[in-house]
């Protein structure tokens, strides 16, 4: 079996806290999935992350290592210091309907940065005074298989595709190692054929990465399950994520 790494061009955590909806982290160390508690009222407030790879080196592999032979295409991270884990985590992976600015910021910045994507913006936020505006995830009237899903007073938090053969699912026990190691052959595939084929849905759909979330059960309730952190590409350790592109070369 041969097997290829891709890494990420782009990785960010987004933060639906009304105090970080604008925040970027283009350029932290870690990825997290945590919720935060409200200080002024019943919710907790989740974060995602975002992640992409380049459509350019995607086509490569595939072209000229992989060729007709079938392959697998799996997303990896490697878990750092994950904290009060209270139960089984539920992870989601969609790709990505919507393009997003990688940015410059990290979590701790004071001032926030906010020239990349965020829980409210995908490209940065409204600078009034700069006369620039940032672009809003689209919380309405969706296209076609495709979703969003956020709470009243966070709306944002990405917009991805939905349906068969898009939504990635794994649930990890109490006591596992948490390493993310998820197959996305098929989104990954998709998005091959619509760099190779254009705007032929549903053969193919755009690559604007992926989406890494809890499910709903877990980011939208009052209690907190915990702080899940992954390496991200901006790590000084040897750990980032990579898509894993493996293949049958034997003769």
């Amino acid at each position: 079996m041969a097997h290829y790494f891709i890494f990420p061009e782009k990785d960010a955590t987004i933060y639906s806290h009304p105090t970080n909806q604008s925040l970027n982290t283009g350029i932290d160390e870690i990825l997290t999935l945590r919720d935060i508690e409200s200080n002024t009222d019943s919710n907790y407030y989740p974060s995602r992350f975002l992640i992409q790879f380049s459509n350019r080196e995607l086509a490569d592999v595939i072209d000229n290592k992989v060729g007709s032979t079938i392959l697998s295409a799996s997303l990896k991270a490697y878990q750092t210091e994950h904290r009060e884990l209270i139960s089984d985590q539920k992870l989601e992976v969609y790709p990505l309907a919507e393009s997003w600015v990688n940015g410059t910021g990290r979590l701790s910045n004071s001032p926030q940065i906010t020239n990349g994507v965020s829980w409210k913006f995908r490209d940065g936020s409204d600078n009034s005074y700069l006369n620039t505006f940032g672009t809003t995830w689209n919380t309405s009237s969706l296209p076609v298989n495709t979703t969003a899903s956020y709470i009243d007073d966070a709306p944002g938090g990405g917009v991805w595709f939905t349906g068969s053969g898009f939504e990635v699912t794994k649930t990890y026990g109490f006591n596992e190692e948490i390493d993310i190691s998820l197959d996305i052959t098929a989104p990954v595939i998709k998005h091959y054929k619509f760099a190779a084929g254009g705007t032929q849905y549903p053969n193919g759909i755009p690559n604007n990465g992926f989406i890494v979330k809890r499910t709903d059960t877990q980011e939208f309730t009052a209690k907190d399950d915990g702080e899940l952190n992954f390496f991200s590409m901006d790590t000084h350790t040897i750990y980032p994520p990579y898509l894993d592109i493996a293949w049958d070369d034997s003769s």
